[in-house]
């Protein structure tokens, strides 16, 4: 997360560790100019006005200052969220409220149920639930097996908002596609 934080806002990471020392780690900002000036610019291949029109949307991520951040951003877009907090939760909520139609989840939580584990639970019951998996860890971004498919989207931390919203937009569309096959 360190890392992606830091190429995000232009600096640089350089980690030095000594067995028996410990571990440092140097943080490089970005110099401040005398005038800055910031230009908001929209992202050229995608669209930041699309609307969640209410699409139920389970979030399964275990830390609050995260969960608090990602359902701002995702109700503020028009989207029904569910909370959970680790896997387990994800899965009795889905249990109670099973007309969810997407899946975003955190890779590593606390609890019996990783991410993958989650969706695997999740997939008996929906077979055709989509998914976004979100992880800090560039190992863990990239799972495969575990019950994945290739349509599931893997998503890095931190997420930009546009990357959040593209990412549920294309498991929605395509589950869409997959429901008009059948």
């Amino acid at each position: 997360m360190i890392h992606g934080f830091m190429k995000q806002t232009g600096g640089a990471v350089h980690v030095y560790s000594e067995k028996g020392q410990g571990t440092t780690f140097k943080l490089y900002f970005p110099a401040k100019q005398k005038r800055a000036s910031f230009k908001i610019e929209k992202p050229k291949s995608y669209k930041s006005d699309v609307s969640g029109n209410g699409i139920r949307v389970l979030v399964a991520e275990d830390e609050p200052a995260v969960m608090n951040v990602i359902c701002e951003m995702l109700s503020n877009s028009g989207y029904t969220v569910l909370k959970a907090y680790s896997g387990d939760e994800a899965l009795a909520l889905f249990k109670q409220e099973p007309n969810i139609d997407i899946l975003l989840t955190d890779v590593v939580m606390p609890g019996e149920l990783q991410g993958p584990g989650l969706m695997k639970k999740l997939r008996t019951i929906n077979p055709d639930l989509p998914a976004v998996f979100m992880s800090g860890y560039a190992r863990e971004a990239t799972v495969h097996g575990n019950g994945l498919r290739p349509e599931d989207v893997r998503l890095m931390k931190p997420i930009p908002k546009n990357e959040l919203l593209k990412a549920l937009e294309t498991v929605r569309q395509g589950r869409a596609v997959a429901q008009k096959q059948d």
